[in-house]
């Protein structure tokens, strides 16, 4: 990396009651190898020990920037962080998860390598008390356009983390707090038409806890339907992409449907007109059902199933569900 002359990098972390998590979350990014950047914590509403640890780590690092707000949400959270960021680049990292010390090295590298204004690494799923692992070279990045992004690459997917964005591609993108669930895919979208290609670093530097605690690990509730709503405002941002953007993206288009609708309908609390909703959204989508390459065959028959047949496949949905000890 060229030390002449470093851009300063904003890192914002949202923080709500991750209280067990959070110090390892900084410890990782506070031992980063680019050593120019500020990092924005913000405090939701948390209701734990989160705001006197990150007032600890802020009186120990000038690079730690703390704000506390009302509980709104992670988009608001991530917006208000938006709103303090003075670097020339920015990047999110969730207050759960871990990143390798080269992470914001090498993703600068990486955009800067192949003249892109994103760059994005691959991720790396991990359980509570596992050890991170390694990674000792850094592979030549691949220059992913709007011409040729999938959604059905295994590295593909529409996370704000593992990203290094320049600030004047999300100069007037901002995340939408109505939606609950699929708000980062959309950021996402929104960015990557703006800057019409990123640099893809074949590399995992971002390691995503999974906890039973999270958000996603959760059950489902009717805020789960936002994730539908979500992937159609994203179908409508994409469908006068060429292939393979654009028809990727309205298979997952109805694989969210899909999953909301077998996901909710098995609820207890049920909304009739939110699920009708999502059935005359798979219904507008549903001949891409057919396209989903085989290598996703349950998305593609739970795809197809919503999409002609929805409520046998509500009751397949729960049957399969059972036989495997599964919740909803």
């Amino acid at each position: 990396m060229n030390t002449e002359k470093i851009p300063l990098i904003s890192v914002i972390v949202p923080v709500y009651k991750v209280e067990k998590y959070l110090p390892a979350c900084l410890d990782s990014l506070l031992a980063q190898t680019y050593q120019n950047f500020e990092l924005l914590l913000v405090d939701d509403g948390s209701p734990d020990k989160c705001w006197e640890i990150l007032q600890q780590y802020a009186a120990q690092d000038a690079r730690v920037c703390i704000f506390r707000k009302e509980n709104g949400g992670v988009s608001s959270a991530r917006n208000f962080g938006l709103e303090q960021a003075r670097g020339e680049y920015i990047c999110f990292v969730d207050s759960d998860d871990l990143v390798l010390p080269q992470y914001l090295e090498w993703l600068y590298d990486a955009l800067c390598s192949c003249g892109t204004r994103i760059a994005m690494c691959r991720y790396r799923s991990i359980r509570e008390n596992e050890t991170l692992w390694t990674v000792t070279e850094c592979p030549a990045p691949q220059k992913i356009t709007t011409e040729n992004y999938s959604w059905m690459q295994e590295w593909s997917g529409g996370h704000c983390w593992r990203m290094l964005t320049h600030r004047e591609v999300l100069q007037d993108v901002r995340f939408d707090p109505a939606l609950f669930y699929g708000e980062d895919a959309l950021f996402f979208v929104t960015e990557f038409l703006k800057a019409g290609s990123l640099a893809f670093l074949n590399c995992p530097l971002y390691a995503y806890l999974e906890r039973p605690s999270s958000a996603v690990r959760q059950e489902p509730s009717l805020r789960f339907y936002t994730a539908a709503l979500a992937w159609e405002q994203i179908w409508q941002l994409v469908k006068g992409q060429p292939d393979p953007f654009r028809s990727t993206t309205e298979q997952r288009c109805v694989m969210s449907c899909a999953e909301v609708y077998f996901r909710l309908v098995n609820q207890p609390e049920r909304d009739s007109e939110k699920e009708k909703m999502v059935l005359k959204t798979a219904k507008l989508h549903r001949h891409a059902a057919w396209e989903i390459p085989p290598g996703n065959q349950s998305q593609k028959l739970q795809a197809l199933m919503v999409s002609y047949c929805p409520h046998l496949g509500a009751k397949a949905w729960k049957l399969v569900r059972w036989v495997k000890g599964l919740k909803n």
